[in-house]
């Protein structure tokens, strides 16, 4: 497999399972990286304190120190100086919220595959997600009622979570049509907002691209960025 995250050099895998840690060492270094294992929360910690991350994929459920409560003591030890990027690897169903409630960044579900540990090394390889701002000034334009831009927001988040259902189960079903027809849908949307990355995405998808469950792992991870960023400008421009 080609490398294609290069700048992801030192990548800390926390997880109880020596099972679990041993697969996502040998899929981690498909990429080039270079590993560090801890078993629980509390190593991650002192390695994290001892040494410099370009990623940690961090376990939830672990002895001694949990990964939520891991996530809270690297970014308060962290403060305002640095900001590790903490990913989630989890088995537990609806854990993202919470995940992302204490300071992670991302949250993969488990068993981990190698096109997930792609699309997020790429992410957090990565330069800034890319929004067309002049989309949001366009839409701003449209009213003069501060909710309406709000409102489109939503919209595309629901559209957004929809699209990224369907696609899933289009990729599980192998079913190259409606990928397409969905991500030709989703494309629309993003452009009408800006989200250049989705939308670009989208347009390999929907052309058919040899490697969907790559592309659509990138989209899940590019989607949480855009997701996030645009909410930033959204309230920003309010």
């Amino acid at each position: 497999m080609a490398r294609n995250t290069a700048d992801v050099r030192r990548v800390l895998v926390v997880d109880d399972s020596a099972v679990n840690q041993k697969v996502a060492k040998a899929m981690l270094e498909r990429f080039g990286c270079k590993v560090d294992l801890a078993a629980n929360g509390r190593e991650a910690v002192t390695l994290c304190n001892a040494q410099s991350y370009d990623l940690v994929l961090m376990d939830c459920e672990m002895p001694e120190m949990d990964g939520y409560e891991a996530t809270r003591e690297i970014r308060r030890q962290e403060g305002q100086k640095k900001h590790t990027p903490i990913v989630a690897a989890t088995a537990m169903a609806n854990a993202r919220e919470r995940c992302l409630a204490v300071g992670m960044d991302e949250h993969l579900s488990k068993p981990l595959t190698v096109e997930h540990l792609d699309a997020v090394l790429s992410r957090f390889a990565a330069a800034e997600i890319r929004i067309d701002t002049s989309a949001i000034e366009a839409l701003r334009g449209l009213s003069e009622d501060a909710s309406f831009l709000r409102e489109i927001f939503a919209a595309f988040e629901c559209s957004l979570d929809d699209a990224l259902a369907q696609l899933r189960a289009a990729l599980k079903n192998d079913d190259a049509t409606a990928l397409s027809r969905h991500a030709h849908t989703l494309k629309g949307s993003s452009r009408q907002l800006g989200a250049t990355d989705v939308a670009t995405i989208c347009e390999r998808l929907e052309a058919g691209d040899p490697e969907p469950a790559r592309q659509v792992a990138l989209l899940e991870v590019s989607a949480a960025a855009t997701r996030k960023r645009l909410g930033e400008i959204v309230r920003g421009a309010e």
